[in-house]
């Protein structure tokens, strides 16, 4: 509902003619502009938001993908395509234009499962200070020349829970005992053109991979969601 912003005051505060008039004012502008509609309870509900096909109040596109029976092996360090049931990629039949200024939001939520490891080393063994226990996310997009690009950033997890100190130096036995098994993992992007040139979506994906395969062999993955929209302007 509408709101008067006015003065705050606390106990011992001088009275000021001119703010308390500024009060006044605000109040008489923000009277007249009260009506039945916006000072309903809740008038901006679920109710007042248009559903496809109709015009989409606050997006102009809004795409989703969930798997739960599925499970995807990441077992490379090269960027791999996301397939649980079917590949995690939406593709637009009239492609996304971003113009400069505006966003994209894209989210990817999934579980890692399992892990697989190489038998008898651990990430101790492993050289100070590397990510050897890593596994990341990212999303692809195929631009209008048809060029496949990573879309900004990218999102990284451990599946150990590993000292900033080598293992040696801290007197402790093999990592696999601090293994983090079932975690919810989530890659959230925010894409802003900031270029001066408007950029074209065909498709966008998630994809993953291993940091490297030293002593990580493979993480699998199931439950997942991908979201995208882009907001209407």
């Amino acid at each position: 509902m509408s709101t008067i912003p006015i003065q705050t005051y606390a106990a011992g505060d001088p009275i000021v003619a001119a703010d308390v008039n500024a009060d006044f004012t605000a109040i008489q502008t923000g009277t007249a502009s009260l009506t039945d509609e916006n000072t309903r309870t809740e008038w901006c509900s679920r109710g007042h938001i248009d559903e496809f096909p109709a015009t989409r109040t606050f997006n102009r596109d809004f795409d989703f993908i969930e798997n739960s029976a599925a499970t995807h092996t990441v077992n490379t360090n090269t960027w791999a395509q996301v397939v649980l049931g079917a590949a995690f990629r939406i593709t637009y039949i009239t492609p996304i234009v971003l113009e400069p200024g505006q966003v994209l939001r894209a989210h990817f939520d999934v579980n890692a499962m399992t892990i697989t490891t190489d038998a008898g080393v651990g990430p101790q063994d492993a050289p100070a200070f590397n990510s050897t226990d890593c596994y990341q996310f990212s999303f692809w997009i195929q631009d209008g020349s048809l060029q496949v690009l990573q879309l900004g950033c990218t999102s990284t997890y451990s599946t150990t829970i590993r000292p900033l100190s080598p293992a040696a130096a801290l007197g402790v036995g093999s990592m696999d005992e601090y293994q983090r098994i079932g975690q919810r993992c989530n890659h959230t992007l925010c894409y802003i053109n900031n270029t001066n040139a408007n950029l074209t979506i065909n498709y966008i994906e998630v994809r993953s991979r291993l940091w490297d395969t030293t002593w990580l062999d493979a993480v699998t993955l199931r439950y997942g969601t991908f979201t995208v929209f882009t907001g209407r302007y």
